[in-house]
């Protein structure tokens, strides 16, 4: 994935866990990407975000 590396930033779509409040769309950017090297996550990608706003 090579639009996914450290300090991209995305506008990304934040579902609250009270699923009365209203979806938003939040500023976030990458600060590190690991790929799973164990058999349940190979093939996976794990990201670390910070929220922006």
């Amino acid at each position: 994935m090579e639009f996914l590396t450290t300090g991209a930033v995305f506008n990304m779509k934040f579902f609250p866990h009270n699923m009365r409040d209203e979806t938003r769309i939040v500023r976030t950017r990458v600060c590190h990407v690991t790929v799973g090297e164990s058999a349940r996550f190979r093939g996976y990608y794990m990201v670390v975000l910070e929220i922006l706003e």
